[in-house]
């Protein structure tokens, strides 16, 4: 039963987003029906606590029934058919649900102050006011609110680990360009760079919703990650294969028989160095090793004598032959 719901003027209405032609629209739509008014104040409360408008929606007339004769304090002397309360309570519920929304053009609050942070060559920690931790990895961004008043929403360009303080209340929404990552409680790394054609989601704590703006949705639990491909817009569960994920952030990695290319790339990604291979046919040779927080001299070190290679630095690049 769709009703021919306009998802899109609803989500900027719920956000305050909606101007007045818009607003005029959704009461046209309001007025169209008698249970769009219904509708709509089951969506509104689905947006407040989700963040996100419902994948799959079928109106709960029951609930919104109750809900209405309770606001209206309609208290009948006599007992009415089915067919006369319904009546009532929809005309009850648009009238009060179109008041709503004419008197929330009039009641405009100023916006949440936002703080916007980057990280250039080192990976950063921040604190969020409700206890939340986030770091960053270097070459990323983040806007969020000084302070959270509802939906605990997170802004994020490039990559970045989070350890969400729970609040059933306050669900936890971290927006990439064409991507949602929805929490109540847990832990995971977003992975959204530009340049890269994947968004990765990767948890290590708890349940995390993870899809596109288009709503296409999938559930991750520990270890597991799920990926968005910017192209063809598919969004695929599978379980994480990579040791080495926020190895970015803890300096801790374990490479079992993996080519020196990827261990390169693993190590240039959390050190942030540049290097050079001399001789493509030493891109396969095979690596076994674990370095907890090492100094990279020392990684390299080990490399050389492991995959018997020749590795010298030059004005900061790595050359290995």
């Amino acid at each position: 039963m769709e009703h021919d719901i306009p998802w899109t003027l609803l989500e900027k209405q719920f956000t305050n987003q909606a101007d007045a032609i818009e607003t005029q629209k959704v009461n046209e739509w309001l007025a169209s029906a008698e249970e769009n008014g219904m509708i709509l104040e089951q969506l509104q409360r689905y947006y407040q606590a989700y963040g996100s408008l419902p994948i799959e929606f079928v109106p709960d007339t029951k609930a919104a029934l109750k809900k209405v004769t309770e606001k209206a304090a309609i208290k009948p002397k006599a007992r009415l058919l089915p067919s006369v309360w319904w009546k009532v309570a929809a005309v009850l519920l648009v009238g009060l649900t179109s008041w709503w929304l004419m008197n929330d053009l009039h009641r405009k609050q100023a916006p949440a102050a936002m703080a916007e942070l980057r990280a250039d060559m080192s990976a950063i920690n921040v604190v969020l006011s409700d206890g939340s931790h986030i770091w960053l990895n270097a070459h990323s961004s983040i806007k969020y609110p000084k302070k959270f008043t509802s939906t605990r929403n997170i802004y994020l360009d490039g990559e970045g680990y989070f350890e969400v303080a729970h609040d059933s209340s306050h669900p936890f929404v971290v927006h990439t360009a064409k991507t949602r990552t929805r929490v109540l409680g847990t832990k995971f790394n977003v992975r959204s760079y530009s340049s890269e054609k994947l968004v990765v989601v990767t948890v290590t704590e708890g349940k995390v919703g993870f899809g596109s703006t288009a709503n296409r949705q999938v559930l991750l639990t520990p270890n597991q990650k799920g990926t968005f491909d910017r192209q063809t817009g598919s969004v695929v569960k599978m379980k994480n294969d990579n040791s080495n994920f926020i190895a970015w952030k803890t300096l801790e990695f374990y490479f079992d028989r993996q080519p020196l290319s990827r261990v390169l790339n693993t190590l240039a990604e959390a050190y942030h160095f540049s290097y050079k291979l001399e001789s493509p046919n030493i891109k396969q040779r095979i690596l076994t090793a674990n370095f907890d927080k090492r100094p990279l001299a020392e990684i390299m070190q080990t490399i050389s004598l492991s995959a018997n290679v020749q590795v010298s630095l030059q004005n900061g690049t790595y050359y290995i032959k």
